[in-house]
């Protein structure tokens, strides 16, 4: 079992999530860091833990977000991989839950969990409630759950190393949403997934983390067009549904579709002829 945690240049939030990892309730696991930084904070802080668990991949440049991910892929041995952000904190129990999740169920490609969302100062200000109590879909379930919004906290997502097999590592074209293809792709491979009710992870939204610089942008929404447009175009065409049922995903999809791109427009619209955004 391998957990990866990808970094840049927030070497004291690292460490703290490295803590948290070496103090699950479990210990029969790798600790894989890839590090984008452009100094030596981050090898200081692995270095200051002195645990043997943890193994520092230095990036000899910033290869980015998702390239960092597909390389802390190839270099776990684990055959289950979790991707945990460098400024979230694993809690109690993350590690030896989803394992259990996965070794109980082998038709679930991923497992993920709830989640605790936390400001700066650490304070617990969202508890996201997608589901009610725990939950296991099968492939076509997973798809059909997920292809019109990303209900996944990513940092959580426990994966098969088989399933990367099948599908292939994390697609660079959709910096923001590589996440959410790789969980529909998961599905079309036959896979299901599963959901932990407990939250099992404090996520920190603050401004300096990927999901806050991504919104500033508005590369959200645009993102979020793209993938569905790539969901339409190319997951959901192999989806294995009759014709009936295929009618009705596409005419959702595409009512997704206009909604996002029109809400889009008149943003846009608005900020050029008002200059608000």
């Amino acid at each position: 079992m391998s957990v990866c945690v990808p970094t840049y240049k927030r070497a004291r939030s690292l460490e703290a999530t490295l803590r948290s990892l070496l103090g699950q309730t479990v210990s029969d696991f790798e600790i894989l860091v890839g590090d984008n930084s452009p100094d030596d904070e981050s090898a200081r802080a692995v270095s200051a833990l002195g645990s043997g668990r943890i193994r520092h991949i230095r990036n000899e440049t910033n290869v980015g977000m998702v390239e960092n991910w597909n390389r802390l892929v190839r270099a776990s041995r684990g055959d289950y991989v979790l991707i945990i952000h460098d400024d979230d904190r694993a809690l109690p129990g993350l590690v030896e839950a989803e394992r259990g999740a996965l070794d109980g169920n082998p038709g679930a490609g991923f497992v993920h969990t709830a989640i605790e969302v936390v400001d700066e100062g650490g304070k617990v200000v969202e508890r996201p409630r997608h589901y009610e109590g725990d939950h296991a879909f099968d492939a076509v379930a997973t798809f059909k759950d997920l292809y019109l919004d990303n209900k996944v906290s990513c940092p959580t997502v426990m994966v098969r190393r088989e399933c990367y097999d099948r599908t292939g590592l994390y697609d660079h074209s959709l910096p923001f949403a590589a996440d959410w293809d790789m969980w529909l792709r998961i599905a079309l491979a036959g896979y299901g997934s599963m959901f932990l009710s407990r939250p099992l992870l404090r996520n920190k939204v603050h401004a300096g983390s990927a999901t806050s610089g991504f919104a500033s942008a508005r590369l959200d929404k645009l993102e979020h067009l793209k993938m569905l447009h790539k969901t339409y175009h190319s997951h959901l065409p192999a989806l294995p549904v009759d014709r009936a049922e295929m009618g009705r995903l596409r005419r959702a999809l595409r009512w997704k579709i206009a909604k996002v791109w029109t809400a889009e427009y008149y943003r846009s619209l608005r900020a050029f002829l008002f200059g608000r955004r």
